[in-house]
């Protein structure tokens, strides 16, 4: 007589769904050589935290 085959139950791990992680693109390196270049390339005024501010761009406020 034949055995019949032994049936393998397998553990399904459950289905979650998350969100897209989403990396985005670092921005290329830009600098400036004064603050007529950054008008040149049409990128003024530059704001701190923006690509190609400096603070060598700052103006120093005398009161």
């Amino acid at each position: 007589m034949t055995e019949a085959p032994k049936k393998v139950e397998t553990k399904k791990e459950p289905i979650v769904e998350t969100e897209p992680v989403v990396v985005e693109e670092p921005e290329e390196y830009v600098s400036y050589k004064n603050c007529s270049a950054v008008r040149a390339a049409g990128k003024a005024p530059l704001l701190e935290g923006e690509p190609g501010y400096s603070t060598k761009l700052d103006r120093i406020v005398m009161e």
